[in-house]
């Protein structure tokens, strides 16, 4: 399941961040197919930080009619590009 939101943090020292970017994506919990997706934040000034943070909130219980029904959901990402 995709997650319900994503947001995307940056940071010069590590300890006080600054949100960037808030994307909340529609899931829809009947599909189920494994796909990518693309979250990205434009801005008309490059932004410059050390650290970069990215939270998920993953969609929670999965529904009715899902695999694994009544379990929690997972996110799982495998690439973040940072440009």
């Amino acid at each position: 399941m995709l997650p319900r939101e994503v947001e995307i943090q940056l940071s010069s020292d590590s300890k006080t961040w600054e949100t960037v970017h808030i994307q909340k994506i529609q899931v829809d919990p009947r599909d189920m197919s494994v796909r990518q997706f693309r979250v990205a934040s434009q801005h008309s000034q490059p932004l410059k930080a050390r650290y970069v943070r990215l939270k998920a909130l993953n969609y929670g219980d999965l529904p009715a009619g899902h695999n694994g029904a009544g379990g929690k959901a997972w996110v799982f990402a495998d690439e973040i590009v940072v440009e």
